[in-house]
């Protein structure tokens, strides 16, 4: 489970920010939106947080953040010796630029509390520390820091770091994550918390990059039922959908004629999950079939890439973290969703969700009985962005709004929230032009 997230120095994230998913203590909201810790030291979790913000304040960056950290985990052991890190910096101060990007998450795994942080520059990692917390006692299991002045790093372990670990870090290249590779060489201890990354937490970004895990799902025959009673609850029209593997290139005498021999045979390899929605022609006995792709509208495709890493994190009781979890939705279909893990009845693992929007609308809609929603959301639930005025993100929760800015007004139980934002209580609204000052024809 995760406890908070922070970054500094990450494309438009400059001074750091923090994510905290812990209660807010000060709060006498609704508790049954809560996770109750296992850990003595740690605040009852949240189940979901919303983050709200304008276009181009950093929202998404956040999230792009998470997938950094994940990516350099669970993939960073590939990296070449001399190949760059991929890291951003934040560019509009330039010492920024040769500065290390900072990293950290807070996580419970196995019941105990571990914090691991990296500061992460181009050419390699600056600084790597992972700690554990058994018995509200730090523990630092093992630590790693660039010294300029011998050009080497300073390594160190700690007596309850157990197994291999000098052999592991002779073979860690200075781009790479001692975590990673510690992992990838089947270390006990690490294991754990490497699944954590790897196995439990979702980030879904791109519609096309996360659909393949519905499809592979619907493919499975103990696992498709899943897939289309999600579908059903949704009121989408889909009684079933069949999958079928498709070459991208059936005719290799389509290919050109340059290409090597061995290389026309291995693209003849490649394929695709298409999917075949079936819906029920009314008045009849009859189905037909529609290209999910082209065929459905983008809402339906929504949901059903959806469906997949919603269901998997629910089972497993992971961390989903979705850029506009809303796009193309019905705000009822929005909110169903939702409610899959504000439900401590449904939500039996206690998995989270972290997603963002840009439309105030989504914050009160899911609020507002008027409408049949089923969601209420807690203040400390939603969290906004905004910009400082170097360009540099600041994130800061609903709960804690007075804090960021004398500006702002602090939020009442029950109070429209939507109304609110439009109004600029809780965050800087945009200031545009008049029209009459833009030479647009």
């Amino acid at each position: 489970m995760l406890i908070s997230f922070s970054a500094s120095n990450f494309r438009s994230i400059n001074d750091k920010v923090t994510l905290c998913i812990e209660r807010s203590s000060t709060l006498k909201d609704p508790d049954d939106k809560l996770i109750p810790s296992p850990v003595e030291s740690v605040d009852d979790l949240l189940r979901t947080v919303v983050i709200y913000g304008l276009n181009g304040t950093g929202k998404s960056n956040l999230l792009k953040a998470f997938a950094f950290v994940q990516n350099m985990i669970v993939y960073g052991h590939r990296l070449t010796q001399g190949e760059e890190i991929s890291v951003e910096p934040f560019l509009l101060t330039i010492d920024n630029v040769i500065k290390p990007s900072y990293f950290q998450i807070v996580f419970i795994s196995e019941g105990v509390k571990f914090e691991y942080e990296i500061l992460v520059g181009r050419k390699r990692i600056v600084k790597e520390q992972l700690s554990a917390f058994p018995k509200n006692t730090r523990q630092i299991w093992f630590s790693r820091e660039y010294q300029v002045a011998n050009n080497e790093y300073a390594w160190k372990f700690g007596s309850n770091f157990k197994g291999e670990r000098e052999s592991i870090k002779n073979r860690t290249l200075e781009n790479a994550l001692f975590l990673s590779k510690a992992a990838h060489e089947n270390h006990v201890q690490v294991r754990p918390l490497f699944d954590f990354f790897q196995r439990k937490m979702t980030i879904l970004t791109d519609r096309n990059s996360y659909s393949n895990k519905s499809r592979k799902m619907v493919q499975n025959p103990s696992t498709k039922h899943l897939i289309i009673n999600f579908l059903r609850n949704l009121d989408l029209g889909i009684e079933d959908i069949n999958i079928k593997k498709i070459a991208l290139f059936e005719d290799n005498d389509r290919l050109p004629d340059f290409l090597p021999k061995d290389a026309r045979s291995e693209i003849s390899k490649y394929t695709y999950l298409e999917a075949k929605t079936v819906h029920a022609i009314p008045g009849t006995n009859d189905t037909v079939l529609f290209d999910l792709e082209s065929q459905e509208s983008e809402g339906t495709k929504q949901a059903f890439a959806l469906a997949g890493p919603i269901i998997d994190v629910l089972n497993t009781g992971g961390l989903l973290i979705v850029d506009e979890l809303e796009s193309s939705l019905h705000c009822k279909l929005f909110s169903y969703i939702i409610d899959y893990f504000n439900r401590p009845e449904v939500n039996k693992k206690n998995a989270q969700l972290i997603f963002t929007t840009h439309s105030p609308t989504v914050v009160d809609s899911m609020n507002d009985p008027r409408l049949g929603m089923l969601v209420e959301l807690r203040r400390d639930q939603v969290w906004f962005t905004i910009k400082k005025d170097n360009g540099g993100t600041i994130l800061y929760s609903l709960a804690d709004v007075i804090k960021t800015s004398k500006k702002f007004s602090s939020a009442r139980k029950g109070q429209n929230i939507s109304k609110g934002i439009l109004e600029g209580k809780f965050y800087e609204p945009p200031t545009l032009r008049p029209h009459h000052q833009l030479d647009l024809f």
